[in-house]
């Protein structure tokens, strides 16, 4: 019996000795041989490792903490996963405070536009009202109204001169630290790296920009000739053509257009008459949004009318007949996609007809008014 007990105490020795060289081995080893990474394990990503560490609701704090002390480009980062996991509308108004800073225009556009849209009533909704006015006229190159930094920022998240130079010092030691020359100004460095499909769409022709446009048209006439009342259904006419148009800027545009016109006349009626209408015009726009969404056009403009008239009783020979009529187009273009918009417009007219056949022009013909209606679709190349 004694000697089975001082047996089992012998054993009991051996395996604590090696359980002890094995703990003094892995603890002499360098923390690299110990775990390394990449075999068995992956390293997480900062961010990744902030979330594991503060959790989404950890986000917004540390996020601010980050905008206080003037750094906004690091702080974005944490504001978009913050952004994607909670729901909280102030996240969009602050990460817009930081897009601002650092000059980063349609992006800060977007999260004011959402902010205030969640957030209509909030005690802070006018001041960031301000704020999107003025990055929307910036945008559309308008001179924006100056707008107080710190007036609609909640005091917590100010970032004063004094964090913002020394940040900048700081960025600029890091850049000389590593060899280089300090980074662009974030405003230039926003115009290459967000140039957003919104700002490419505002310079197509049919918006804010320069280049040629193309629209078949359809329009429905009414001549107010001398004796003829509104329900004549001769002096009514459809015509259908192509539009051509030039835009020189957020201005307007040189409009050129042609079409076949056919009176609602037939066999059964004195006569048949069908010809060529035709108009020279320029196009002021005044857009009711930034974006050109929507638009009012006038469009002042100098039109030709060619009209042959054919006799149905077939003794009478015909004639050609021709009219310069001055013209004031009012209509409405909407957008339907960046480069294609639906135009809805009014004429209204003026023109004495001629016949070729007779010179000199009888001046002295009485007058005939028009009224057209148009519709077209435009598209811009």
């Amino acid at each position: 019996m004694r000697k089975a007990s001082a047996f089992i105490a012998i054993a009991a020795g051996v395996v604590l000795t090696g359980v002890g060289e094995r703990d003094v081995s892995a603890q002499g080893q360098p923390r690299a041989q110990q775990q390394q990474p990449g075999m068995g394990q992956r390293q997480s990503a900062p961010l990744n490792l902030q979330k594991e560490q503060l959790g989404s609701a950890g986000l917004p704090g540390e996020a601010r903490a980050r905008m206080r002390s003037g750094d906004c480009a690091g702080a974005l980062d944490i504001f978009d996963a913050a952004v994607a996991t909670l729901t909280d509308p102030t996240l969009r108004r602050d990460r817009g405070l930081c897009h601002e800073k650092l000059g980063h225009i349609y992006p800060a556009i977007d999260d004011y536009r959402a902010y205030l849209t969640e957030s209509p009533d909030a005690p802070d909704a006018g001041g960031i009202t301000a704020r999107l006015t003025a990055l929307q006229d910036q945008a559309s190159g308008r001179q924006p109204a100056a707008v107080a930094d710190d007036d609609d920022t909640p005091p917590g998240l100010r970032i004063g001169a004094a964090e913002e130079q020394e940040a900048s010092k700081k960025a600029a030691q890091k850049a000389a630290a590593e060899g280089g020359k300090p980074a662009a100004s974030a405003t230039r460095s926003d115009k290459l790296d967000y140039v957003s499909a919104e700002e490419d769409a505002l310079h197509t022709p049919l918006r804010a920009g320069k280049g040629v446009s193309l629209a078949p048209l359809l329009a429905v006439h009414k001549w107010f000739f001398s004796g003829d009342s509104l329900g004549d259904s001769q002096t009514w006419s459809e015509a259908f053509g192509i539009q051509v148009r030039y835009s020189f800027g957020a201005g307007g545009a040189l409009v050129m257009e042609a079409g076949y016109e056919r009176f609602n006349s037939t066999s059964i009626d004195p006569s048949t008459s069908s010809g060529l209408t035709t108009q020279v015009a320029y196009e002021f726009r005044f857009p009711f949004d930034v974006e050109y969404d929507n638009q009012f056009l006038f469009a002042p403009g100098l039109g030709y009318e060619h009209r042959g008239v054919t006799y149905t009783d077939g003794t009478t020979p015909g004639m050609t007949q021709g009219a310069f009529v001055p013209r004031m187009r009012a209509g409405w273009r909407h957008m339907l996609q960046p480069s294609t918009a639906f135009d809805l417009s009014l004429d209204l007219g003026v023109g004495n007809f001629f016949q070729y056949s007779q010179f000199p022009f009888d001046s002295h013909a009485p007058a005939t008014a028009l009224v057209a209606l148009q519709a077209s679709v435009a598209w811009g190349l």
